[in-house]
C-alpha cells in the first residue's frame, strides 16, 4: 500500500510538471502594442460621406470624392510607415498630402500617430493626429489641427488651417 501511495504521488508530480511546461510563454509570438495597432490600421480606408468636419462644422469639399486613405508598411520598432490618399474628383485644398510618411506617437501608440510633414526639417510642421477605432476596427476617426496652407489634390490651394475630423470605414 505504501508503494501505491508513493507511485500515485510521483504520477501526480510528473503530470503537474508536464502540464506546467506546456503553459505560458506563448512561444515568443506576443506582439507589441505598435504591431497590434499597425495591423489594425494597415489597409485602405474609405471616407464616410459627409463625415468631414472643419472647425467643428461639416465640410463638403470631399463629398463625392470617394476619398481613400491607405496605410502601409512593415513593422519595425519605432519605425516609419507610409500613407497615400486617392480621390476620384478634384479636391482644391486638403490638409493631407497625396503621399507621405507617419509614425506612431510613442507616448500614445493606441491613440496617436504623427504625420511627418517636415521629415527633413526640424519637425515643426509635423502633424500629431489623434485616432480612434471602433471595437470591430472597421471605423477610423481621426482628429487633428492643421496649420498650413493646404495641399493640392486638384488645381489650386486655399487655407485649410484649423481643426479637422475625418471618419473612414474599412
Amino acid at each position: 500500500m505504501k508503494h501505491l501511495a508513493r507511485l500515485l504521488s510521483l504520477l501526480i508530480l510528473v503530470s503537474a510538471g508536464i502540464f506546467l511546461t506546456n503553459c505560458g510563454g506563448g512561444g515568443g509570438d506576443d506582439k507589441t502594442e505598435e504591431e497590434l495597432q499597425l495591423d489594425k490600421l494597415k489597409g485602405t480606408w474609405t471616407l464616410t460621406e459627409s463625415s468631414v468636419k472643419f472647425g467643428g462644422s461639416t465640410d463638403d469639399r470631399f463629398d463625392g470624392s470617394s476619398l481613400k486613405l491607405t496605410f502601409a508598411g512593415t513593422y519595425s520598432a519605432g519605425g516609419k510607415y507610409t500613407y497615400s490618399l486617392t480621390s476620384s474628383k478634384q479636391v482644391d485644398a486638403s490638409p493631407w498630402k497625396g503621399t507621405g510618411n507617419w509614425k506612431f506617437n510613442p507616448a500614445a501608440v493606441s491613440s496617436g500617430i504623427i504625420r511627418l510633414d517636415s521629415e527633413f526639417g526640424d519637425g515643426s510642421s509635423d502633424v500629431p493626429i489623434t485616432y480612434s477605432l471602433s471595437s470591430d476596427a472597421k471605423t477610423l476617426t481621426m482628429d487633428f489641427t492643421y496649420s498650413g496652407t493646404g495641399y493640392v489634390l486638384g488645381a489650386r490651394t486655399e487655407s485649410v488651417a484649423g481643426d479637422w475630423t475625418f471618419v473612414f470605414t474599412k
